[in-house]
């Protein structure tokens, strides 16, 4: 005998499916056949705790169902009800989707190590981990198909936030070290014949070109750096200290 349960995978992979099961005869009313169990205390099984490779799945029976179709005795059923409780096991997403997850957000902060100046090496570590975590995310899509949001799916998404806010970081820095070395340049060249009103339109662009500089001379690259290196850490532990307490407690 097969039987289907509706499930809600909102929770994934922290969630609880119960499924509950009627047996009973839709022939025979309750004044004809009463439907009971042979022991009150039997089981169903040998052992109503079983376990399987993701679950925890729990044996309840519950007592007389009755189901009436009228407001006649004799359109009432008397059935019994099993219902099926099913845990799913967390170690296996711990071990197969959290702790790689925290390695490869790992692997992109740790290029936040290396000098500015080593743009390759920089870039190679962010852009694996986030393909990475990528290619994690998508095949973790074609398993359980689903139209709403699952909380494994916050937890891939949080992950590829902070790997791309890296990348932002260090594409802000570089951004910035060439503004400031844009302002120790070659200025312009002053021609020995000019028009007076030429000559203004030069004048002003030149200010304006290092005014729009200048502004870039207060802000210190490696400070910029260290402060994000730690603020990303102290965000990144933040948010998985509140996802698992969240799902968990």
């Amino acid at each position: 005998m097969s039987v289907s349960c509706d499930m809600e995978f909102s929770s994934y992979p922290f969630d609880t499916q119960d499924c509950h099961v009627e047996f009973g005869s839709y022939g025979y009313n309750m004044t004809e056949m009463i439907w009971d169990w042979m022991s009150a205390n039997g089981s169903i099984y040998s052992n109503d705790k079983l376990s399987r490779k993701n679950f925890r799945i729990t044996i309840k029976r519950s007592s007389h169902v009755s189901r009436c179709y009228g407001e006649h005795e004799e359109d009432c059923y008397a059935n019994v009800a099993v219902t099926v409780h099913l845990q799913r096991r967390t170690m296996f997403f711990l071990w197969h989707t959290f702790l790689p997850c925290v390695l490869l957000v790992a692997t992109s902060w740790l290029s936040m190590l290396l000098p500015p100046e080593v743009i390759p090496g920089r870039m190679v570590l962010c852009i694996t981990s986030l393909l990475a975590l990528l290619t994690m995310f998508t095949s973790s899509l074609t398993g359980l198909e689903v139209s709403y949001i699952r909380a494994s799916d916050i937890w891939y998404v949080g992950c590829l936030v902070f790997d791309f806010l890296i990348i932002l970081e260090y594409v802000v820095l570089i951004f910035i070290q060439r503004e400031r070395k844009a302002e120790d340049g070659p200025t312009w060249a002053r021609p020995r014949h000019i028009h007076p009103a030429e000559k203004l339109t030069k004048k002003s662009l030149s200010r304006a070109s290092l005014g729009s500089s200048a502004r870039w001379r207060d802000v210190d690259p490696a400070r910029m750096d260290r402060v994000s290196r730690w603020a990303l850490v102290v965000l990144f532990a933040s948010f998985a200290f509140g996802y698992w307490c969240y799902y968990c407690l």
